[in-house]
C-alpha cells in the first residue's frame, strides 16, 4: 500500500498494475544477473589466459647457472654459427687476404649440411656420415671423431673446451673438445636440426618437439623450456636479456633469457624459417623462405590482450570497416623480392650479415642485396650467375658468399664491386667462415676446404 506524501491518505492501485510492476522488476534483476555473470566469465578467461601465457608455457628449475661460459669467438676464431651470439656474421678489424690456393681438403662420403667452427687450432664440423669431427685447423689432420648414426644437421657451438651439438635422434650432447668424449646428454622429444648458442653459462637449443630449451652448459640440467607451437630449426639469437627465435608456427618469438617468459610474438612470417636472424642496434633482421626481409624492434614487449586487439583491427580492415591496415607492434620496414620473368620468386635461405648498419643477404635467384638497417632503403646489389643458398659473411671490407655453381665471391663492402673470386669446382653447401687467416667452406659432396 502506498500513501500520499502530503496527507498520508492510503492510495490503492489496480492489481494488474502491481503484478506488471513486479514482473518488470524481476526481469530487470535477471538481466543484471546475466550481465554480471558474463563479465565475471570474461574476467576469468582473461586471467586464465594471462596465467597460461606467463606461467604454464615455461618451467624453471634453477636460479643460478654453474658457470658463466659463452660461445664467444676470440681473435682468429669462429666459435658459433655466424660468428657471435648476435649472428651478425661479421669479423671487424681484419684485412681479408684474398686466398688463391687450397691449403688442405678433407673428404667425407656424404653431404655436409652445417658450417664448421674453429676455436684455437681445432676445427669442429658436423658431417653427414661420421657424426662430429675434430680436425687440425692448419693442416686438416683428423684429431677425433664422435660417431653417431645418420647425418648431423646442427652446427656446433664451442665454449670452455666443450662442443655442443644437436642430433637427429632427439639428443643434445656436450663433448670434450680435447678428446671427443661425451660429457653429458639431454633428450628432447624430436629431432634437432637447429644450431645452439651458449651465453653466460646457459646453452639454448630448439627442437622439432616445438620447445626451446635452456640447459646448464656444465651439467646439462634443464633450466626452463618454452613451448613455441612449431618446429624450431633456427639458431637462437641472444641480445642483452632477450632470446629471439622463429618457429614453423609462423611467429618470431622474443623470450626473457633467464626465465623463458614470452615478451612478444611477431606473427605472419613464412613457415620456412631462416637459419638465424642477426641483430643491429634495436633491430632484428628477419629473412624468411617466402622472400621477405623484415626489420623488427626487439626491445618492445607485448602487453596483455594487445594481440587480440590487433586481430580485431585486422578483421575490421578485411571487412572494410576500417580504412587502414593495422601495423604489428615492432615492425620497422619490410622488403619482398619482386618476381622476375621466367624465374620463380626468389627466396632467402641463408642468414644475412650486418656490418656498419648495412644488411647483406643473398637470394636463390643469385642476387646479393644490401639495405640500410635504419630505414630499409636499398643500396647496391650484385648479380651472380647461380643461386645463393647459404649465409653471407663480412670480413673487414669484403662481403663473402658462395653459390651453387661452386664459386666463392668477394665484393667490396662499400661499392659492391667484385674484388675476388675462387672456384672450388663443386657446389657449395654452406656459407664460408674466416678464422686463423684462412677461409673454410664445405661442399655438397661432403668435402671441407681450407683456402690460404
Amino acid at each position: 500500500m502506498l500513501h500520499c506524501k502530503s496527507c498520508w491518505t492510503a492510495i490503492y492501485r489496480d492489481d494488474a498494475e502491481i503484478v506488471a510492476r513486479k514482473g518488470f522488476i524481476k526481469s530487470e534483476v535477471k538481466v543484471k544477473r546475466v550481465t554480471y555473470s558474463v563479465l565475471l566469465l570474461l574476467l576469468g578467461w582473461f586471467i586464465a589466459l594471462w596465467v597460461w601465457s606467463n606461467v604454464v608455457h615455461q618451467t624453471t628449475f634453477a636460479d643460478i647457472p654453474a658457470s658463466m661460459i659463452s660461445s664467444v669467438s676470440g681473435p682468429g676464431e669462429w666459435a658459433v654459427f655466424q660468428h657471435n651470439l648476435q649472428h651478425t656474421g661479421t669479423v671487424e678489424g681484419v684485412a681479408f687476404s684474398f686466398p688463391q690456393d687450397v691449403e688442405w681438403r678433407f673428404d667425407t662420403e656424404r653431404p655436409i649440411e652445417t658450417v664448421p667452427v674453429v676455436v684455437g687450432e681445432k676445427l669442429f664440423v658436423s658431417t653427414g656420415d661420421r657424426g662430429i669431427l675434430a680436425l687440425d685447423a692448419n693442416n686438416g689432420d683428423a684429431l677425433w671423431n664422435y660417431y653417431v648414426e645418420g647425418p648431423v644437421s646442427s652446427t656446433p657451438a664451442v665454449a670452455d673446451d666443450r662442443v655442443f651439438v644437436g642430433l637427429r635422434n632427439s639428443e643434445f650432447i656436450a663433448i670434450d673438445a680435447s678428446n671427443g668424449k661425451l660429457i653429458w646428454t639431454f633428450d628432447t622429444d624430436n629431432i634437432i636440426t637447429a644450431s645452439p648458442v651458449v651465453d653466460r653459462g646457459v646453452v639454448y637449443i630448439g627442437s622439432g618437439d616445438k620447445n626451446l630449451y635452456a640447459l646448464d652448459a656444465i651439467t646439462g640440467q634443464e633450466r626452463w623450456r618454452s613451448h613455441l607451437y612449431g618446429w624450431i630449426s633456427a639458431s637462437p639469437t641472444i641480445v642483452e636479456e632477450v632470446v629471439i627465435v622463429p618457429s614453423t608456427d609462423r611467429k618470431l618469438f622474443f623470450l626473457d633469457r633467464s626465465s623463458g617468459k614470452l615478451r612478444q610474438a611477431y606473427a605472419g612470417i613464412a613457415t620456412s624459417s631462416p637459419v638465424a636472424s642477426p641483430i643491429w642496434g634495436d633491430d632484428v633482421i628477419f629473412a624468411d623462405g617466402s622472400g621477405v626481409l623484415r626489420s623488427i624492434d626487439w626491445r618492445l614487449e607485448e602487453y596483455p590482450f594487445e594481440k587480440s586487439i590487433f586481430k580485431w583491427k585486422a578483421n575490421a580492415y578485411l571487412w572494410k570497416i576500417r580504412k587502414d591496415a593495422p601495423i604489428q607492434k615492432g615492425y620497422n620496414w619490410g622488403y619482398r623480392i619482386p618476381r622476375v620473368e621466367n624465374l620463380p620468386r626468389g627466396r632467402f635461405i641463408g642468414a644475412p650479415a650486418v656490418s656498419d648498419g648495412i644488411v647483406f643477404v643473398g637470394d636463390t635467384n643469385g642476387k646479393l642485396h644490401t639495405f640500410r638497417v635504419e630505414d630499409g632503403i636499398a643500396g647496391w646489389s650484385y648479380e651472380s650467375k647461380s643461386a645463393i643458398e647459404a649465409s653471407v659473411i663480412v670480413v673487414g671490407d669484403v662481403v663473402l658468399f658462395g653459390c651453387r655453381d661452386g664459386k666463392l665471391y668477394g665484393l667490396s663492402k662499400e661499392s659492391g664491386e667484385l674484388v675476388w673470386q675462387f672456384d672450388i669446382g663443386e657446389p657449395i653447401a654452406t656459407g664460408p667462415i674466416f678464422a686463423n687467416d684462412m677461409l673454410y667452406v664445405t661442399s655438397k659432396s661432403g668435402s671441407i676446404y681450407a683456402l690460404n
